[in-house]
């Protein structure tokens, strides 16, 4: 009995002491808080679907950016293709909703991302056009206005192993038209053998002498003096003149081998000239 009047006395102590007018007033505020905590449930309920809109929009934009990396592959692949197709819209019925304000002429940004620019067109060097158009004129004329005819080698200093890619890439740069360069070779230590038409000659010696290059006018690629493989050291005179003629006939015969089909013929008759090549082969004279 005393434990049970113990907890009732607990009991009435805990239970607030209100009259009337202060639990009507309590009742109202539990009734504004639960009024408050439901707007806060549909503001959450609000926020969580448009996170669930976002999220199926970021889904569609995703998609469209696939397309559009597609897209540009295709175009960098193809370059003949037509530059202003439009990407095809990916549909979706919550980015309808989501773009109802808009109107329906106006251009995604997926389009206009799609739409590159038309290609300028490739400017041509005046100087490069002149010189095809005179090429091609070139079977049009007389013999007599041709002018000299044949080619020749050109010899220049080299102070260093120099491959062929960058000989061409050097003389570019220093004012040379490489197409008139048909072959580079490497007769002599020190020396470069540049094969050309007669009638590049002087313009090529002169841009050389402008540039301070050494040339090698008097040079004989046949001088048995060339041959440094130490192998042919005890070799006789006329022996050494001889290899000297087979190394240059060998050389002139590949350079024949990779020429245009067009030139061959005319620079075969050169080395012919030079005594490089011809029907039977014989000793070369000796200095």
């Amino acid at each position: 009995m005393e434990n049970q009047q113990a907890m009732d006395c607990t009991i009435e102590s805990e239970q607030p002491n209100l009259d009337l007018g202060q639990l009507q007033e309590y009742v109202y505020g539990l009734a504004s808080q639960v009024k408050e905590h439901s707007t806060i449930l549909k503001e959450m309920a609000l926020l969580r679907e448009k996170v669930c809109t976002l999220q199926k929009e970021n889904m569609i934009l995703a998609s469209e950016n696939k397309i559009l990396k597609e897209k540009f592959i295709s175009v960098s692949s193809n370059p003949g293709a037509s530059k202003t197709t439009v990407l095809p819209r990916v549909s979706n019925q919550s980015t309808e909703d989501f773009n109802r304000g808009s109107s329906s002429k106006d251009s995604t940004w997926a389009t206009k991302a799609a739409e590159t620019r038309p290609e300028k067109p490739k400017r041509t060097s005046p100087a490069t056009s002149l010189k095809k158009r005179i090429a091609a004129a070139r079977p049009f004329q007389s013999t007599e206005d041709k002018g000299p005819q044949g080619f020749q080698y050109v010899y220049i200093g080299r102070s260093r192993k120099i491959i062929r890619s960058e000989v061409r890439s050097r003389l570019r740069r220093s004012g040379i038209d490489t197409g008139r360069i048909l072959d580079v070779t490497f007769p002599a230590s020190g020396v470069l053998g540049l094969l050309m038409h007669v009638q590049y000659v002087q313009t090529f010696t002169e841009a050389m002498t402008k540039v301070d290059a050494t040339l090698f006018p008097d040079f004989d690629p046949l001088d048995p003096k060339h041959l440094a493989d130490p192998q042919y050291v005890d070799m006789s005179h006329d022996d050494r003149c001889q290899k000297m003629h087979d190394i240059v006939n060998n050389r002139a015969i590949d350079t024949l081998s990779f020429l245009r089909p067009l030139v061959v013929g005319a620079v075969a008759r050169s080395f012919v000239d030079l005594g490089w090549i011809d029907d039977q082969r014989q000793r070369c004279p000796c200095h």
